[in-house]
């Protein structure tokens, strides 16, 4: 159990790694759906997605991950 606990919340470990995560993709999403919501809000619910996942995962691989990586 105590190896458990060094994977999950150790520096570097796998907790710490979806935490920071979290914390990356959390604003960069508000932030993208807020700024697209004008254009995207008539379309259907599946279009929002696939043009907001567009967006989001090239800054988060991009952009934010590396910045977070720093951290670890």
């Amino acid at each position: 159990m105590a190896r458990l606990g060094r994977i999950l919340i150790g520096r570097g470990g796998l907790g710490r790694l979806v935490l920071l995560t979290w914390f990356g993709v959390y604003p960069i999403l508000t932030l993208v759906a807020w700024g697209l919501n004008p254009l995207l809000i008539a379309m259907p619910i599946w279009l929002q997605t696939l043009i907001m996942s567009a967006l989001m995962v090239p800054l988060m691989v991009l952009g934010v991950m590396p910045m977070l990586r720093r951290w670890m």
